[in-house]
């Protein structure tokens, strides 16, 4: 149905968090009808997704896939893993899938950079000229990661704060981005700095647009809040912000609880509330319909 980024320069502002929360919720809602969601986890630091959601990834990992070296239908068999823990005696997610990260997807963008490198290299010397045919980090990632799209209803990218070579790469790869952020300065302005990239990737003939502005960790308290409120819907998100995630330390002690989320851990708590906002918003906007009983 879509591929969804999750995504912000700004660092700290809970976007492994939402893109678990996110992926839990919409397989919960699409489980009755058998629908599968991926998570991808794009931080070459480490396995961040899978390990908030209590799965052991091993060797695991997106390069795999990305590097191009093996069967692509072995590559997701043997790295896309399951989050539902029913069998452990742990949280039941049917339908909920992951594909870590580890540090070689450091080697992996290396590689598709030098591969590009060469292919392009390669077409010069023939005397190709049509540069709009030339392959690029972006191609080859779509490339490569597109059987997914047969097998899964979402994909959701779990990025990290820098995304260097991908950043075009993951915008031509999605049809939305999500932006989570926090309501203080620093934050606001990287947001707006972001967001600008995803504006500017659309001028090159990328489709991604921000869909929904998420603000995280927030106090309600303070001035400050909405002040920042204000001034995000000023610059036009006012239709696209979601439901503020209140600030708490159950949101974080969830994971360490065995690996939940925090609609597992305390579904009843205004954070888990919050964002099951944000996943009925996805839902009713990529036509989910809710099951019906009679």
């Amino acid at each position: 149905m879509a591929i969804l980024s999750v995504e912000n320069r700004a660092g700290g502002v809970a976007k492994t968090t939402t893109a678990t929360v996110l992926g839990l919720g919409l397989a919960r809602k699409l489980a009755p009808q058998g629908g599968k969601v991926l998570i991808i986890d794009l931080d070459p630091q480490g396995d961040s997704a899978a390990t908030m959601l209590g799965l052991r990834p091993g060797s695991r990992c997106v390069s795999r896939l990305l590097d191009g070296q093996t069967d692509i239908r072995t590559s997701i068999k043997q790295n896309v893993m399951s989050a539902d823990r029913k069998a452990e005696d742990g949280p039941s997610r049917p339908g909920l899938y992951v594909l870590p990260a580890s540090d070689r997807l450091v080697e992996a963008k290396t590689g598709m950079v030098e591969e590009v490198g060469r292919e392009v290299q390669r077409l010069l010397s023939s005397g190709r000229t049509d540069y709009s045919t030339f392959p690029t980090i972006a191609s080859l990632f779509v490339q490569r990661l597109s059987p997914l799209n047969r097998i899964f209803d979402f994909i959701i990218l779990d990025c990290p704060p820098t995304l260097d070579a991908f950043q075009q790469a993951v915008h031509a790869f999605s049809d939305a981005a999500i932006v989570p952020t926090q309501l203080d300065f620093k934050s606001a302005r990287a947001t707006f700095k972001h967001a600008q990239g995803i504006i500017t990737d659309q001028q090159n003939g990328i489709e991604c647009h921000v869909a929904y502005l998420v603000p995280v960790m927030v106090d309600p308290r303070l001035n400050l809040t909405q002040a920042m409120m204000e001034r995000f819907q000023k610059q036009g998100y006012a239709r696209r912000m979601a439901e503020p995630i209140p600030r708490s330390v159950r949101v974080s002690e969830a994971p360490a609880r065995g690996g939940l989320t925090i609609q597992e851990y305390e579904p009843t708590h205004p954070a888990a509330v919050a964002y099951q906002q944000l996943i009925d918003m996805v839902a009713a906007d990529y036509s989910i319909e809710e099951p019906t009983y009679v």
